[in-house]
């Protein structure tokens, strides 16, 4: 049952924790280890008739930063390896490169659960704090598997396959702590298999319209997982500095139509004309719509890109300075406030030389135009229709732009991203961090979803005519499938005149919805406002801060009023008064009077927030008992 408590101060630990990402830098730099199964079952005949999953996966596999881990496996009637789970080299992405040719369209079954429990082999702890997982699932249909014996309760093999997997797979990526991203290939996938395997694990759903999408959603992938470190481009201008021994740059265009880059002195490269150079090296792979141009030994300087303009282009890096950013979850409530925390970091390590830090700048812009338009929010969220903007309506909303402060105690650009400072909807996030002599870019996506947790209030009064006390019953209502059953802990103060204060704590709410009372014993206005830390399914930190709320109980509370103040600021002494006019006429007297009482008079307005007028009613009264009142415990 619910603690009620009646004090003037809190002193709440849970105050104390303001932010919802609690971690500091870490020593090292996060390193990721990423496993790819791809679906070559036979729908992909019809679904990916031109075998974009090629170029695709080529893609990934050529911006993979350098010291991460890979592995790629096809699956349709059993899983196969195509390139097994190692680090990311130049012999790993050569090898890789050698093999995509053995992506088909030839399987007869669709088993995602034994592909999943292939990809996992290996994994059987928990990654050390400094390592990611993530599990990249392409696929375009259900669970199908070979037909084997019904069970006892007459279940089919697809059917058992796929409860299996929501049943004992996701629990057991939950407890590997793997990511879990999916891209949907046709509108046939099951739906509700694929946003269970994501929104269960942290991980991020992207809906690929056709296969030609690809390529871009398993950027987006990338980015989520293990974004490379990559230099702005900013117009068709991007600028590599000494400390850049390799870049790579991936330009998406149109079919047919070529691009170019000029060098800092003024030389032309393209796919047909890659001029020779002792030391520098330049390889150049056209796919159908974009480039991958990789230039070893780069000289310094601005480079131009010619013949495309496309925001998803990218300029990878390769070098030891580097930009870390602190895991966000992919997806946020509105209600919930997060942490940016970001720093530099040369081979690996953090970068903590003062002098350094305080000549570079860190700047993050959120872009809902350019994350709406490209990145579409999937079915998961269908169902609340304040998720995201329409494409047009997020192109007409301007980006945010914040520029990171530098913490002085943990040495990198850190600033709490306050709840309700993001509209609903898919985001371009960009991190920025630039000095005179270099700048680094990192780019991922983000959703912020409508809330998760509700406080609904409803006033009741003492019946009409009769002097009594109020009060104010609160329901706590939270999605289950998204807040963990058990995590939730928290507070609801109300305020009231006089400097009344009640407070309501909610201690690790099993339950979805709980309801409260809280009596109102004095008439006059209140605001309700609640602090609440809890997890998402995914194991992932919230902190909720529902909006401020503002009633006025408007009852016969059968309390003596108060006498007047008499050391009220509105109350002017004549004496005084006359003093300070110096012998003024009475008229001025009384106008000076009329003024201080204007301007000194109390203000009783509400808070800018919505206000509720309780009125009288008979319906019910303290002593009736509510129905259907749940447990909060």
């Amino acid at each position: 049952m619910p603690r009620l408590f009646r004090f003037r101060s809190l002193a709440f630990g849970i105050v104390a924790v303001s932010l919802v990402m609690l971690t500091t830098a870490s020593e090292l730099q996060a390193s990721s280890d990423l496993r790819f199964l791809i679906d070559v079952s036979g729908s992909m005949r019809e679904n990916d008739p031109q075998n974009l999953r090629v170029p695709a996966l080529r893609l990934v596999s050529e911006l993979l930063p350098g010291g991460s881990k890979a592995g790629v496996w096809l699956f349709a009637n059993r899983p196969e390896p195509l390139v097994a789970s190692g680090t990311v080299d130049d012999a790993w992405k050569a090898q890789t490169r050698g093999r995509l040719r053995r992506i088909h369209s030839n399987g007869n079954f669709t088993d995602i659960e034994a592909a999943i429990n292939t990809a996992l082999e290996g994994w059987s702890e928990p990654p050390a704090a400094n390592q990611e997982r993530h599990l990249v699932l392409l696929t375009d249909g259900l669970v199908d598997v070979p037909d084997g014996e019904p069970d006892a309760s007459g279940e089919d093999s697809d059917a058992a396959s796929r409860r299996r997997i929501m049943d004992t797979t996701i629990a057991r990526l939950q407890n590997l702590k793997v990511k879990t991203h999916v891209v949907a290939l046709s509108d046939q996938v099951d739906a509700a298999l694929v946003e269970a395997l994501t929104a269960q694990t942290g991980g991020w759903l992207e809906v690929a319209d056709n296969a030609a999408a690809l390529q871009r959603a398993f950027l987006r992938m990338l980015e989520q997982s293990a974004a490379p470190t990559t230099v702005p481009i900013e117009g068709n201008r991007f600028t590599i500095d000494s400390g850049v021994r390799e870049f790579t740059l991936l330009a998406f265009r149109a079919p047919g139509s070529p691009v170019s880059l000029i060098t800092p002195t003024g030389e032309t490269i393209t796919a047909g004309r890659i001029p020779l150079d002792g030391k520098t090296k330049i390889s150049w792979n056209d796919a159908l719509d974009y480039d991958l141009v990789t230039i070893t030994a780069p000289s310094s300087g601005e480079w131009e890109l010619q013949g495309s303009l496309d925001p998803d282009n990218r300029v990878a890096v390769l070098t030891d300075l580097n930009l870390a950013m602190e895991p966000l979850p992919n997806t946020i409530p509105a209600q919930a406030s997060f942490i940016l925390d970001v720093w530099p970091t040369e081979k690996g390590a953090p970068i903590k030389i003062l002098d350094f830090l305080e000549l570079a700048t860190a700047k993050v812009v959120f872009d809902l135009g350019a994350g709406d338009a490209e990145a579409p929010a999937p079915a998961l969220n269908a169902a609340d229709p304040g998720l995201s903007a329409s494409t047009s309506e997020a192109a007409n909303i301007p980006a945010l732009s914040l520029i990171l402060p530098l913490d002085q105690a943990s040495q990198s650009y850190r600033m709490e991203v306050a709840a309700g400072t993001l509209e609903t909807g898919t985001y371009r996030l960009q991190v920025l961090l630039e000095s005179a002599t270099f700048k680094r870019q990192l780019t991922r996506s983000l959703r912020v979803i409508g809330t998760p947790l509700k406080l609904l209030y409803e006033p009741q009064m003492p019946p009409e005519g009769q002097t009594g006390e109020a009060r104010l019953d609160v329901r706590l209502q939270f999605e289950s499938d998204l807040i963990r059953p058990g995590s939730l802990f928290g507070y609801l103060r109300l305020t009231g005149p006089k400097g009344s204060e009640a407070v309501l704590e909610f201690n690790a709410l099993t339950n979805s919805s709980a309801i409260y009372d809280l009596p109102i014993t004095r008439a006059g206005t209140y605001r309700a406002n609640a602090r609440l830390k809890a997890e998402t399914v995914a194991g992932e930190p919230l902190l909720l801060e529902p909006p401020e709320e503002t009633f006025v109980f408007d009852f016969a509370d059968g309390q003596q009023q108060d006498p007047p103040d008499t050391n009220d600021e509105a109350n002017i002494s004549w004496t005084l008064l006359a003093a300070v006019v110096g012998g003024g006429t009475l008229a001025f007297a009384l106008l000076m009077t009329l003024v201080l009482m204007i301007t000194r008079a109390p203000s009783d307005k509400p808070a800018a927030a919505k206000t509720k007028k309780a009125k009288t009613s008979n319906k019910a009264s303290r002593n009736k008992k509510r129905k259907g009142k749940e447990d909060a415990e």
